[in-house]
């Protein structure tokens, strides 16, 4: 297959195992308004307790670092989107979270596909990443031409919204490369107004401090009282979909029915009073293929009390 060709082959063959969508960019080093951008994040510590997020900047700033032969970083996407059938109600949990972990779903058909290439072409070479590597995934998606960041700071996609996974495969191939699409949030500032914590600016970027994801799932420790406020007031026991449930571009976005993304029915209230009063090895047991593992049974607990109090529970 000459290069043209086999670009073609590798977005259907992405197609076929599940991704919703596929696009390739050149890879190298990010460009300097994103250095910057970033660098300028970093120093106004609007990472919050992520430290990681300042930790190999500069395999961060070029997969190259990552994959020395890498040519092409293939990127694909995944919906996260759930079943009309699925309602959700209070305590809410981010829709991603009532999957199985992406990580090693997504992980297994990014290296099922690159057999696949190397079944086609024994030369090929590559290397999958799911969120498990410093890689900047979504300038690589808008750079493959998959589309923009939102001023949720958010991929936003025309075809798919942003209920979406992020994939990684560094190729030692030449594809046929995309452009970056122009951004198509117009004047609409919904996003930036309905952010309970008012943690978005379109100049700075997110402010995880003030997030309602960040604290509900990355933030260890007892949260401040305006902190537990927070929490309590807006229901969100694991993560926040706020910014992206009232994103107009959403209503285009479908949900995935693969048979290993199969969503997890919703838990009531009652039912997490009984999962936060288990103990660390029960939690990691029930919960040993969700994205809650993340936050753990103390975590969890933390943002139960928060909320319960508020319900008279």
């Amino acid at each position: 297959m000459d290069q043209h060709e086999q670009s073609r082959w590798i977005q259907a063959k992405a197609l076929e195992l599940g991704f919703s969508d596929c696009g390739f960019a050149q890879a190298g080093p990010v460009s300097g308004d994103q250095v910057d951008f970033f660098a300028h994040w970093l120093a106004k510590n609007r990472h919050a307790e992520m430290a990681y997020m300042a930790s190999n900047i500069s395999l961060r700033l070029n997969p190259q670092l990552l994959e020395p032969d890498c040519l092409s970083v293939v990127v694909v996407l995944a919906s996260h989107e759930l079943p009309n059938t699925i309602q959700r109600k209070a305590p809410f949990i981010a829709k991603y979270a009532h999957f199985p972990d992406y990580h090693y779903v997504l992980k297994d058909r990014l290296n099922q596909l690159l057999r696949s290439i190397q079944a086609e072409d024994s030369f090929a070479s590559g290397r999958a990443f799911t969120d498990s590597a410093p890689i900047l995934e979504r300038y690589w998606a808008v750079q493959a031409g998959l589309g923009w960041i939102g001023k949720n700071r958010m991929l936003l996609s025309k075809k798919l919204g942003s209920y979406q996974w992020i994939g990684i495969l560094l190729l030692n191939r030449k594809l046929d490369y995309a452009h970056p699409i122009e951004s198509a949030c117009g004047n609409c500032t919904r996003c930036l107004d309905a952010c309970p914590g008012k943690a978005l600016d379109i100049r700075e970027g997110l402010d995880a401090n003030r997030c309602l994801s960040y604290l509900t799932i990355e933030k260890r420790g007892d949260f401040s009282e305006q902190e537990k406020d927070l929490v309590s007031a807006n229901e969100w026991l694991f993560g926040c979909d706020i910014c992206q449930m009232v994103c107009p571009w959403n209503r285009f976005s479908s949900a995935h029915n693969t048979h290993d993304l199969i969503p997890y029915d919703h838990m009531e209230a009652n039912e997490w009073m009984h999962i936060t009063q288990l103990s660390n090895k029960q939690f990691e047991r029930k919960f040993a293929q969700s994205s809650l593992l993340r936050t753990g049974a103390k975590g969890l607990r933390r943002n139960w009390e928060s909320i319960k109090k508020r319900r008279n529970l």
